[in-house]
């Protein structure tokens, strides 16, 4: 099955391309890790809101979905994802990369519901979940190789810490509020945004 291969080259595509690494991390790691970041924010949320809860089965399968179409498109730094009109293009190259060859031979109900999983990735309280996990991710990342001595990713890093400090991003961080008991960052994102 087509998405089967894609899926693996996620394991040679490396994240971070245009920076040098310390610890080079690919995108099945970081879909990995943000899986993992995002079953332990909703299962905490959860806990929390035993009568409004998130489904944890909706947000896993968007985290490990999120990055897909990476398989074929390789991983684009942020830099050039922020440039004017890009991101829309992208959006639109994406969606026919996911229904012409990734989810092409998956049952048609199959590929219907993870293109539709793929495509809201980010929205609905499930999308919040991945959003910040992905985000999370990225911080961990980026510390960790600042930590290790990786001056190159201390602007990241930076970047980082203030886009974790914008209102959207604190609004998550208080809805799904294990991301700063788990990460300590309150203190943290204050520091490295100094």
């Amino acid at each position: 099955m087509k998405f089967y291969e894609i899926a693996e080259q996620l394991g040679e595509i490396k994240r971070y391309g245009t920076t040098p690494m310390l610890r080079d991390e690919n995108v099945a790691e970081h879909s990995y890790y943000v899986a993992l970041l995002a079953l332990a924010l909703v299962e905490d949320y959860n806990l929390r809101h035993p009568k409004n809860p998130i489904s944890t089965e909706t947000v896993l399968k968007k985290a490990i979905l999120h990055d897909l179409e990476e398989g074929v498109l390789g991983d684009i730094p942020t830099p050039i994802k922020n440039q004017p009109g890009y991101r829309e293009n992208y959006i639109k190259k994406a969606k026919k990369v996911m229904n012409n060859i990734i989810l092409k031979g998956l049952p048609t109900k199959i590929a219907n519901n993870w293109f539709s999983l793929w495509v809201k990735d980010k929205s609905e309280e499930s999308g919040e979940v991945i959003k910040l996990a992905d985000r999370l991710q990225a911080f961990l990342t980026t510390k960790r190789e600042v930590m290790a001595g990786n001056s190159h990713m201390e602007k990241i890093l930076v970047n980082i810490s203030n886009n974790l400090q914008t209102e959207e991003y604190m609004r998550l961080i208080e809805k799904f509020s294990l991301a700063k008991k788990f990460l300590n960052l309150e203190e943290e994102i204050k520091e490295l945004a100094a």
